[in-house]
């Protein structure tokens, strides 16, 4: 006996099983590559989450279909192990349909049957999968870099561009580094309003989103800011250190008996008396000092090599008012303001500027092969050589081409700049720790080098000591502060500058060591912004240096020509993007895994019955055909419920075609017989029944048009009598009607014919069924 078809059987559900694996994997691989993107754009109104709704609805459906079928087919294995109610065959109908009967069917096999209670589990979550797929998909703001968009921040390589002091040739006293007004109004600017809109950096960022990262690497593991992987900016700057020193005053009250004053003083000679009796009391002074030797122990390596070449070392005291006995109301602070470079990490967003430094480092002079005594350096004030320059070389640093260079291979390149840079460095003799200055010969490329002029310098340094830090205030009906030797008649520019440094710091006597250095911290700042947008440029280039190797300096035409120094960086757009939450595919993802597992068992265990048990599902015809072998533990109940002669009479056949006598073996009826003892597949039942016209008799006779007969077909009714359906054994009750050697039950129907023209009932013959067994 050959075997059934288990596989050709299951091919569909085989197939769907692939599509819903595809689909999440769709699904899953769709989420994942636009995750952290913009979402796509297709066109024809179709978006990224209308697809993954499609997606999800056709994975569900898919996934539906499979598990009804396998509910179909377990009520078949349900009914062949023991006796179940009739009922039972309802609620595994409406399980395998929807939802509810689902729910229904679950509390019918709770700890009875395993494969139906998962099935029936996965169709009432299945309604879930598109929820969970649109969890999965959610939106959130992101940003992409837009090209063609504008996104710069000034930064100075070589500070000046242009003005900050005259040429020899326009210099009032023929002299170098006379300041010219505007870095004169540059430096009121920045001491009158440090934190003011005209003193900040103003970036050009189209988008109002711009990073900056094509800047030079930081060393990794630096730890300045918490990143390793940053790039940063730097730029020629004016930094400052300040130090504390009232440690070192001395105070001398009066021996007179006439005044209480005291007189406090420096080592340095900065000194002043102090009387709270007195109308007339100096309370502040202000004072450049160039020798930082009598700080002692306060004269730090750093604050000595930062203080070597300084715009100026002013020191500044003060007294508070107060108490005379009481010292804490006075202060005394040194603050070196020196060229620096100041490097940053850069970002605007939303339009606001967001700069972090992350460090600074002392511009160093370059002395051009200089050859004296290092430790006797002449000082810039005399110096009217434009070749000179603050320098500091910067590394790591990215040149043109991309390459990053650090100090151990900057030599290799062939066009890089030779440097004699004035160092100051330490050295152990004898177990001790001294300082020197040295000549540093130092090889790099101009990218990486950050320089400004001398006589640039010496026009700040000029301002700084003969108009800013070199003043008193004096108690007189109130506050007054003046520049040193101050004459009533000279007008009052001359004491713009000192009385505006004196007044900030005194602050209406709440002097304080904090409040000084944060006021430095913020002119420094202010003064190195106004570097970067007004006075500095690009790398060092042969403009420049012809320019500055003229006799006049650096012509107002070629200034012109040199660009500002500019960071270029990304403008970036924000919108919206896919955010993948994979956690939400789980479920599908675990229902897709279920429903491979429930179709495998199924079809495995379909497999192992090829002999003897066909795969019918959802198909009822076998109930008709084989509606005999169904047996009841309770007959008389069945009976009374559903009396034989009462189904008999409601069961009407109708044989089709007008050539057939009554008496003739179906087509059908010879594939019964020649399948003894074989049950039929599910296409075979169906071949069958399309041949064969029933029709349901309704109570009282009623008949409605669609049960009806066709009038051509009319002409031969059959209709079962009583004692046919006593032999019939449609409950498996009538042992006597069944055939033991041929392993058939007979079904013998009497019927009558109908002569529908004369109306006259004659009794024919009756053919005669054979079903196989159950």
């Amino acid at each position: 006996m050959p075997p059934y078809r288990i596989l050709r059987t299951w091919i569909w559900e085989l197939v769907a099983l692939i599509l819903a694996i595809g689909l999440i994997t769709a699904i899953t691989v769709l989420l994942a590559t636009y995750d952290g993107k913009q979402a796509p754009e297709w066109g024809f109104r179709l978006n990224f989450n209308a697809l993954l709704a499609l997606l999800s609805t056709i994975h569900r459906a898919i996934v539906v279909v499979i598990v009804s079928q396998v509910i179909s087919q377990r009520k078949w294995e349900w009914y062949g192990g023991r006796a179940r109610p009739l009922a039972d065959l309802q609620l595994f109908d409406s399980g395998s349909r929807g939802s509810w009967g689902a729910l229904l069917l679950i509390t019918k096999v709770l700890w009875r049957d395993v494969i139906t209670l998962t099935a029936a589990i996965v169709l009432c979550a299945s309604f879930l999968v598109g929820p969970f797929v649109q969890q999965a998909s959610r939106t959130s703001e992101c940003s992409f870099p837009v090209l063609g968009l504008n996104a710069s921040v000034p930064f100075a390589h070589y500070v000046p561009r242009s003005g900050g002091y005259y040429n020899i040739a326009e210099s009032p006293t023929m002299e170098p580094g006379i300041p010219t007004p505007d870095i004169a109004a540059a430096i009121l600017s920045s001491i009158m309003a440090p934190e003011g809109v005209e003193n900040q950096i103003s970036s050009s960022c189209s988008s109002g989103n711009c990073t900056f990262p094509d800047g030079d690497p930081e060393e990794l593991g630096s730890g300045h800011v918490g990143d390793d992987d940053l790039a940063s900016y730097s730029t020629v700057g004016m930094c400052n250190k300040c130090v504390d020193v009232v440690s070192l005053v001395s105070a001398e009250e009066s021996t007179t008996t006439t005044t209480k004053d005291i007189l406090y003083a420096l080592p340095n000679g900065l000194n002043f008396t102090y009387d709270r009796s007195q109308i007339d009391s100096k309370v502040a002074e202000i004072w450049p000092t160039e020798d930082l030797d009598w700080m002692e122990g306060l004269f730090t390596p750093e604050l000595k090599a930062a203080s070597r070449w300084a715009y100026i070392n002013a020191t500044f005291m003060a007294r508070a008012r107060g108490s005379i006995e009481d010292d804490a109301n006075l202060t005394a602070i040194m603050c070196s303001l020196y060229p620096c470079l100041r490097t940053y990490t850069v970002s605007v967003t939303n339009n606001q500027l967001d700069e972090r430094e992350i460090r600074s480092d002392i511009l160093r002079a370059d002395t051009r092969g200089q050859t004296s005594n290092p430790n006797k350096f002449e000082s810039w004030q005399s110096s009217n050589n434009p070749w000179y320059h603050y320098t500091a070389v910067k590394s790591p640093c990215r040149i043109d081409d991309g390459n990053i260079y650090d100090e151990k291979n900057m030599f290799s390149l062939p066009m890089a700049t030779n440097m004699t840079l004035y160092s100051l460095t330490n050295a152990t003799e004898d177990g001790q720790e001294s300082y020197h200055y040295e000549y540093r010969n130092v090889t790099a490329p101009e990218q990486c080098i950050y320089r400004q002029n001398a006589q640039f310098v010496k026009a700040i340094s000029t301002v700084f000591h003969n108009e800013i830090f070199v003043g008193d205030c004096n108690l007189y009906k109130g506050l007054q502060c003046y520049k040193h030797n101050y004459q009533a008649n000279a007008g009052m520019l001359t004491d713009l500058g000192a009385g505006a440094v004196l007044r900030t710091l005194y602050n209406d006597g709440a002097v304080h060591f904090n409040d000084i250095n944060r006021w430095f911290d913020s002119f420094t700042n202010a003064m190195t912004n106004r570097f970067r947008f007004e006075y500095g440029t690009n790398p060092f280039n042969d403009t420049i240096r012809s320019a500055l190797l003229s006799e006049k300096g650096l012509s107002p035409s070629l200034s012109e020509d040199l660009p500002s120094g500019l960071a270029q960086g990304l403008a970036w757009r924000t919108t919206t993007c896919i955010d993948m939450h994979i956690h939400w595919l789980l479920l599908p993802v675990i229902l897709t895994a279920v429903t491979v597992f429930l179709s495998v068992w199924t079809i495995i265990a379909n497999w192992r019955h090829r002999h003897d048990r066909p795969v019918w599902k959802e198909n009822i015809l076998p109930l008709i055909f084989y509606g005999h072998r169904i047996e009841s533990t309770n007959p008389d109940a069945f009976a009374a419920r559903s009396p034989r002669k009462e189904l008999a009479d409601d069961i009407e056949l109708t044989h089709r075609g007008s050539g057939r006598q009554p008496d003739d073996t179906s087509d059908e009826e010879e594939r019964l017989v020649h399948k003894e003892g074989k049950l039929m597949e599910a296409s075979e039942m169906m071949d069958i029944s399309k041949n064969i016209p029933v029709t349901f008799r309704w109570p009282n006779g009623a008949e409605t048009t669609s049960t009806a007969a066709p009038p051509h077909e009319k002409g031969w009714l059959r209709r079962r009598k009583p004692q046919a359906v006593e032999a019939d054994s449609l409950l498996g009750e009538n042992a006597a009607s069944m055939h033991h050697g041929s392993g058939l039950s007979t079904i013998s129907i009497d019927t009558f014919e109908t002569d529908v023209r004369g109306e006259q009932l004659q009794e024919v013959s009756r053919p005669t069924m054979a079903y196989g067994r159950l």
